[in-house]
């Protein structure tokens, strides 16, 4: 199985499901990541992009993929962003879409949900992972990584 994680930042991903990417990973599923930004906003980015791409390699993703929009201007009726996550979708040609969630608070967190869903509206599984500003969250499925928690925290 084809499973594509995409976040706005660094360390979105691995905050909202690194530990299911981690056991998708040693299960021999195929896992990918975009992050859209390498997020200047809070930070150094290249730090930020160089702890990516450490945990990739830690999770064991097939690829990563960092693109360089800036931070905190991203725009959900963005058609260079809607076109940007199409391409990766079409590249990972995943069977698992894992992004924000649409209550997130932090628009550019909103902006990459939005688009994500447009961008694979020919993807039958999109979910949300939830991330500390994450609110009125409403999980429908579980996935239990109580074996890998410790390794997530690593991240």
């Amino acid at each position: 199985m084809n499973i594509l994680a995409i976040g706005a930042h660094p360390d979105d991903i691995e905050l909202g499901c690194g530990g299911l990417l981690i056991k998708a990973a040693r299960q021999g599923h195929d896992v990918f990541m975009y992050t859209l930004t390498r997020g200047g906003a809070s930070g150094d980015p290249e730090q930020r992009t160089k702890e990516l791409m450490q945990s990739a390699k830690f999770i064991g993703a097939k690829a990563l993929w960092i693109d360089n929009f800036e931070d905190t201007r991203l725009n959900a009726s963005s058609t260079d962003l809607i076109n940007h996550i199409e391409f990766f979708i079409n590249k990972a040609d995943p069977d698992i879409i894992i992004t924000h969630s649409l209550g997130d608070v932090h628009h550019d967190h909103r902006a990459v949900a939005s688009s994500t869903i447009e961008a694979g509206r020919f993807i039958p599984n999109i979910m949300s992972y939830e991330i500390p500003l994450t609110k009125d969250f409403k999980p429908q499925v579980y996935y239990d990584i109580s074996d890998v928690v410790d390794e997530k925290g690593e991240l």
